[in-house]
């Protein structure tokens, strides 16, 4: 037989990793679960209400039946086994479950019905797994306490500590690695795997009988063997005929403090995600802290609650410690700003400065936490501990662990549901607390000696100004709150605080900046803004261009729908067309809507048109529901990093919502390049593509991008009907697009044309399945990276895109100020470089301004007087290919052949060397699209083996490849593609050419 204590070890292993796997079923659940309910508020409460169910009816049902087993070893190994063996059904099934209510419930049932059997599937495929994991931790320490009973209240600490322990782990193993690498179906297949092998260890011990049973400890309630100890056990001081009463109590307590602690939990983690945003990472670090600190905390009282004389005490002291350390956390979350603050501003933004991030941020969030979920550990082990006074029963841990996770569930509706929304998060945390308090101090009520009256009335003065004094002084800044540390570094305070809600699934704030800009934030990211001055704000160009660019390709839309309210701009804009007879905005969080009020002086048509519906709820739900059909869906959530969000940028999602668009109907989906790299901006448009037969991407600002799917049929060019709505035409007017040039700046290509340059990189597609977006979104958010790339394209000094795509050029005369959108202006700058070539040079000296571009115009002009030889530098060089770049990409192909010729008739341009000279006929055959004479110019890169990217010699076999391209020899193409460095990321441009070269039929020989 096995040593007492290699036993203890051995099991305390087995049930630290069964916790690892548990808390993954919980994190992964969740986010199943959330695909068929929702992330609506409700959706959200009742998905947690589900796991604390089944856990607490699993925890009720071993009490109830584990007294009349006989070797609870046996039933715990089988439990494992049976929770292994459903996690690894639990992909499939859920998958059956979901195509049987796409297929025949959704649509076809009134939306009642829908919801019903919705939530019921929804219960029946998690109920079974909560459950068997409910049992789980009644049944291993319920089979250790029958070998020695005496250690009771170490055996429950212990195993409820490294349970605890190991689901903080799980949490973070499964977040920042298991689901990134492989899925949500791989990460259960993992913890499945991981819980059968716990049960064949647990068997195999049985089968080599290395332990026993001790059948006198094996109890039955009231007439249950007092146990035998070689530690003093003096009872708790109990009149006998209050017993019965102070054993309800202490199941009230139980339930109560699982109450007060799941507030905490909301609370924090609500608080939290405004320091460390919203990200599913920020989320696992906080979910993990939280656990931790229970694990802490009954860790430490495992080595002294078998010892305790008056454990009863001890329980209050930590009941009462526990609200005020929970009421205290708003102090150290006020400084938790000024944390974040000087460590963004002290770290650089790399991979190494995200794992101090992430550290710093696990760090900030126990800091918040981990004082009073200490004291939350020690609560269930002390309660069950002073339930087994004088005579053990095990059914007192399963019924505790049951009420405490009953608790829970209460917890979770009060807090989410009417204690949050009507009070705010600082008074939900005070509440918290104080019944926290509360708890404790009703204890004290069963302590019948006298000399204890006194301090009773000590700590209930003091409980009460403590309470006092946090209702009434106690304050969370919202202005703190709405800054968006998390993302820029600094707390702003110069901004006037307009509105501010605690919702129930988020925290709206509107403010207004010294600027005018009125700015809704949600959990302190920037979601829409106005200017109040008439001026553009920096998300105005967004939220009218996701309306005006569909319009302008089908003005004869009848309905439409958009996600997301925001300031409701979106929504104005798209009512301005005269056509349209119903519109139909899905918001998921009211406090938005009341944050909208704030805009209704620019917003006035979502308020007098009655054409608009307003529906509350899930987008995802909200469509899966219905049975129409619409000729656009505009989606304009948050940005997708902001945890949940991202399954609106799912390949699953797009084919649902492609249903919901009538055969000629479009979907418009805003997405942003900041904070965004190429491989994940092409996991979105891989999951966007096969859901529709065309799509076309325009440029929204520098920062924005729309992409317009069409479900049958090609995309047509943009009309000029936008421009003819008197109403619209103002919109865009403000923005500072005044023709049809001006939209057509903005596009980049269509289907055809970037299709396989997005599916060539290695990124998987985004999936509800395989969440990539969400998962790498908050890094590369960190990082601040761009994909940039795109723009890169429109910009790159040869007219590739224009060209492959026959697009006619864009007449820079007709521009308007096109305020946010950068390129416009280098389009006029450009312009300025023509007309000052046709300037003499002393005229050119006066014109000079005071800006880069003219600066290096001049310098390349002043070759033109030059009449003596030239050896030009590096710098010189250097300034001629930034003089390329400048007027290339942007003149028409007349005005460039005209600078050049300016350039190589001039008197000075005879003295240049050779290699200069062949560089500007190189310019020259460019831009006038030569394309036999780029060829002919670049012949000798056939002779060399490897071509570094950034160099000019890139540039050059770029512009060759593109030559061959369209000369219809993709062979030679693919051929000198071979020549770039293969250790190097592969240059946009060169992609996308590649890819247009096998689009022709040439396979990829890399």
């Amino acid at each position: 037989m096995l040593h007492p204590k290699s036993k203890y070890r051995v099991f305390s292993i087995l049930f630290l990793v069964s916790g690892f796997a548990g808390i993954i079923y919980e994190s992964v659940w969740t986010q199943y679960i959330k695909l068929l309910a929702g992330h609506a508020a409700f959706a959200q409460s009742f998905i947690l209400v589900i796991f604390l169910g089944g856990l607490a009816a699993g925890a009720s049902l071993a009490a109830k039946f584990s007294i009349k087993l006989k070797n609870l070893f046996l039933f715990y190994a089988l439990i494992e086994i049976a929770i292994g063996l459903l996690a690894m059904l639990f992909h499939p099934v859920f998958i059956g479950v979901e195509g049987l209510l796409s297929g025949y419930i959704y649509g076809y049932f009134p939306l009642f019905w829908s919801d019903l059997m919705k939530w019921g599937f929804a219960l029946l495929i998690t109920i079974p797994q909560t459950m068997l994991l409910g049992a789980t931790f009644p049944l291993i320490t319920g089979a250790l306490t029958r070998q020695e009973v005496e250690k009771d209240g170490n055996i429950v600490a212990q195993f409820y500590s490294v349970n605890s322990l190991g689901a903080a782990a799980g949490i973070l193993v499964s977040g920042f690695f298991l689901i990134e690498k492989f899925g949500l179906p791989g990460t259960m297949l993992i913890a499945g795997g991981v819980n059968i092998l716990i049960g064949v260890v647990v068997l195999v011990f049985l089968k080599l009988r290395i332990y026993g049973v001790n059948k006198k400890n094996i109890v039955h309630g009231r007439d249950a063997r007092p146990c035998v100890s070689t530690v003093q056990h003096i009872p708790t001081v109990v009149p006998k005929t209050q017993k019965k009463g102070f054993i309800i109590y202490i199941f009230i307590a139980a339930f109560f403090t699982g109450t007060a602690s799941f507030i905490y939990e909301i609370g924090w983690i609500r608080m939290l995600s405004m320091v460390m945003g919203s990200s599913v990472h920020a989320f696992e670090l906080m979910l993990s802290a939280f656990i931790l600190g229970i694990g802490i905390g009954s860790y430490w009282i495992k080595y002294r609650i078998d010892s305790m004389k008056r454990p009863l005490i001890f329980l209050v002291r930590v009941q009462i410690v526990m609200g005020i350390l929970a009421i205290g956390s708003l102090v150290a979350y006020s400084f938790s700003f000024n944390m974040m603050s000087w460590l963004l501003q002290n770290i650089e933004r790399d991979g190494h400065g995200y794992f101090i991030y992430m550290v710093v941020g696990y760090g900030v969030a126990m800091l918040v936490m981990l004082p009073a979920t200490i004291c939350a550990g020690m609560t269930l082990p002390l309660m069950i501990k002073i339930l087994n006074r004088g005579a053990y029963d095990e059914r007192n841990t399963g019924r505790v662990y049951a009420l405490n996770t009953l608790g829970g569930i209460a917890g979770v509706l009060v807090s989410v549901h009417i204690i949050m929304p009507l009070l705010g998060l600082k008074n939900m945390m005070v509440t918290a607390g104080i019944l926290d308090m509360a708890v404790g101090i009703g204890m004290l009520t069963f302590n019948r000696r006298a000399d204890k009256i006194k301090p009773v009335w000590y700590m209930i003065l003091l409980c009460i100004i403590i309470s006092i004094t946090s209702f009434v002084f106690l304050r969370l800044d919202p202005i703190k709150m709405a800054s968006g540390v998390y993302r820029y570094g600094d707390i702003v305070t110069t901004n006037e605080m307009l509105f501010h809600e605690d919702g129930k699934t988020s925290t709206i704030s509107v403010y207004q900046t010294p600027n005018g800009n009125i700015v809704l934030c949600t959990n302190g990211k920037p979601d829409a803004s106005i200017n109040i001055y008439r001026q553009v704000s920096g998300d105005e160009a967004t939220q009218v261009l996701l309306s005006a660019l569909p319009l302008s390709l089908n003005p004869n839309i009848r309905n439409a729908a958009i996600i997301g309210l925001g300031s409701g701009k979106t929504a104005h804009v798209t009512l301005m067309n005269y056509n349209l007879q119903e519109l139909h905005v899905v918001e998921i969080e009211p406090a938005v809507v009341e944050a909208s009020c704030f805009f209704n002086d620019y917003n006035f048509n979502i308020l007098n048109d009655e054409r608009y519906a307003l529906h509350m709820g899930d987008a995802r739900t909200f469509f899966q529901s219905g049975a129409g059909t619409y000729d656009l869906i505009i989606s304009e959530p948050s940005n997708p990093w902001i945890s949940g969000i991202a399954s609106l940028y799912s390949a699953e999602f797009y084919k649902m919502i492609s249903g919901k668009l009538t055969d000629d109907g479009m979907f418009v989906q805003w997405m942003h390049i900041y904070e965004m790299d190429m491989p994940l901006l092409a996991s979105v448009i891989k999951a966007f593509s096969p859901s529709f037969n065309d799509y076309v991407i325009y440029f929204l600002d520098d920062g924005d991008i729309a992409i317009i799917g069409k479900k049958e049929g090609r995309i047509p060019g943009p009309g000029n009907a936008v421009f003819l709505n008197p109403e619209m035409k103002v919109e865009l007017s403000k923005l500072g697009l005044e023709n049809m040039d001006d939209i057509n700046l903005r596009y980049l290509g269509n289907k055809n044309m970037l299709d396989g340059f997005f599916f060539s990189y290695a990124s998987p597609v985004n999936s509800d399945y395989f969440p990539v977006l969400e998962y790498q979104a908050g890094k590369i958010r960190f990082l601040q990276e761009r994909a940039s790339g795109l723009l890169g394209m429109l910009e790159y000094p040869a007219p590739i895109l224009r060209s492959l795509q026959q697009i006619p050029p864009i007449e820079i005369d007709n521009l308007g100020s096109n305020y946010t959108f950068n390129i416009a202006q280098d389009f006029r700058d450009a312009l300025e470089i023509y007309h000052t070539f046709h300037a003499d040079s002393t005229s050119l000296g006066r014109q000079g301004k005071l800006r880069y571009h003219l600066f290096i115009a001049r310098k390349i002009a002043g070759m033109m007087t030059l009449s003596d030889s030239i050896t030009p530098d590096q710098h010189w060089l250097r300034d001629l290919d930034t003089f390329a770049g400048m007027v290339i990409p942007y003149l028409q192909q007349d005005q460039l052949i005209d600078i050049w010729d300016i350039i190589t008739t001039s008197n000075g341009f005879r003295y240049l060397p050779t290699e200069i000279k062949g560089r500007i006929d190189l310019y020259r055959a460019v831009s006038a699209c030569d394309y036999e004479r780029i060829i002919r110019l670049t012949g000798d890169l056939n002779n060399m083996d490897e071509i570094e990217t950034e160099s000019y010699d890139g540039y050059r076999l770029i512009v060759t490849i593109w030559a061959n391209l369209m000369l219809y020899h993709p062979d030679n193409a693919l051929t000198l593609s071979l020549k770039f460095e293969q250790d190097t990321e592969m240059p946009v441009i060169l992609r996308l050419l590649i890819n247009q070269v096998n689009s022709a039929g040439v396979m990829d020989k890399r």
